[in-house]
């Protein structure tokens, strides 16, 4: 706190964190202070490590943020992304998509096969680039065969449908239909989570007018 100086807004909160400092010098209020420390760790910052407990909801069970990059005196958001994804841009730069969670509201499990179907003409409205990324429950990449981990504007040969439609596929078996298995994000056997980006997005996405379409179960 003495190398950071308080920002404009922060003044009160800086002496209320340093009157319990000071408070602290009694070992009786130090161990106090400690075991209020763990129980908030345990109770609120950890399950922030879930993504579909941060952010903004959105529909289908997404979630967004909107204030990555300058979370100001939101404390919360910081810890969150901090805990959850460690680095974001704005979102002027790139918007980002959470998701746990099937359009059920059940847990992503590879063990069950998913998919994401953007109908025609709503790819991820962007200048930039777009991609959809595959975690596992450590928020790490799966490792596979394929050394894939993400789909998007940087494949070339995704298979759309006849309508133009584009339909991405996450499970941990591959698809048997051969046209499906180039847009197959493989994922573990457990739980895994997916997370869109959206580089340099257009206002539609700004706005909050597109979100994501739903993850569906088909299997």
């Amino acid at each position: 706190m003495a190398e950071v100086p308080a920002r404009p807004g922060e003044e009160a909160l800086y002496g209320l964190v340093e009157s319990l400092l000071q408070a602290a010098a009694d070992p009786h209020v130090a161990e106090l202070l400690a075991s209020a420390a763990v129980d908030a760790d345990a109770s609120l910052v950890t399950p922030l490590f879930q993504f579909r407990n941060i952010g903004l909801p959105r529909p289908g069970h997404w979630s967004t943020q909107r204030n990555g990059a300058r979370f100001g005196t939101d404390y919360l958001s910081r810890t969150a992304i901090g805990k959850s994804n460690i680095f974001v841009n704005t979102p002027e730069e790139t918007t980002y998509f959470y998701q746990d969670l099937d359009s059920r509201g059940e847990r992503l499990d590879g063990s069950r096969s998913y998919a994401v179907t953007f109908p025609p003409n709503q790819l991820p409205p962007v200048r930039g680039f777009w991609s959809l990324t595959l975690y596992n429950e450590h928020h790490f990449f799966h490792p596979n065969e394929l050394r894939r981990y993400s789909l998007g504007t940087k494949n070339k040969d995704l298979h759309h449908a006849a309508d133009g439609s584009l339909t991405l596929t996450a499970s941990a078996t591959a698809p048997a239909d051969d046209d499906l298995r180039s847009n197959w994000l493989p994922a573990p056997t457990g739980p895994f989570s997916l997370f869109m980006r959206a580089y340099w997005p257009e206002q539609p996405i700004l706005d909050g007018a597109w979100t994501p379409p739903p993850v569906t179960r088909f299997r």
